[in-house]
């Protein structure tokens, strides 16, 4: 929704998406199974939730490519100095393995001069976001949370931790 309709935000925090260079109605199995082993990403989840969901959303390629993220971060359009304010926040060993993907789109953020800060953490910091703790037990999963202060002090600055 950022890269499509920048002018309704003026910021936007981006914490471990599903954002994959892996087209999910092209891509041959070998080419998954390389994607997952260069990522480092769980398997199951690109093979068995990811791309039947983009298969169910997007219902071909042709409505695939049109929405396609990181087409849309690389083309070179849809990133410029009027971008909002951007946070990008991943796991280096985020269950999703789209660390490069996340580096990817800081990158050309930065490129077109927009304003974009890339954190990486470097350990699973917190508990199973949800959906996920539905169906992955604690000690299991290792995706991306932030501490919710921190996101929300992005956001909106100044925020005091008594808030309610």
């Amino acid at each position: 929704l950022t890269l499509k309709n920048p002018e309704l935000f003026s910021k936007v925090y981006i914490e471990a998406p599903a954002i994959y260079s892996v087209n999910p109605f092209t891509a041959t199995s070998a080419e998954i199974n390389e994607y997952i082993k260069k990522s480092g990403g769980r398997s199951y989840l690109l093979k068995y939730v990811i791309i039947p969901m983009a298969k169910m959303k997007y219902k071909n390629a042709e409505n695939y490519d049109k929405n396609d993220i990181m087409k849309m971060v690389t083309d070179g359009q849809h990133f410029s100095e009027a971008t909002p304010k951007m946070k990008l926040v991943i796991g280096k060993d985020d269950m999703l393995g789209t660390v490069d993907e996340m580096k990817k789109v800081h990158r050309a953020a930065k490129a077109a001069g927009a304003s974009s800060s890339l954190k990486v953490i470097q350990k699973f910091n917190g508990p199973i976001p949800f959906p996920w703790n539905i169906f992955l037990s604690k000690g299991v999963a290792d995706h991306t949370v932030e501490e919710p202060f921190k996101m929300a002090n992005f956001l909106f600055p100044g925020l005091r931790a008594d808030t309610e």
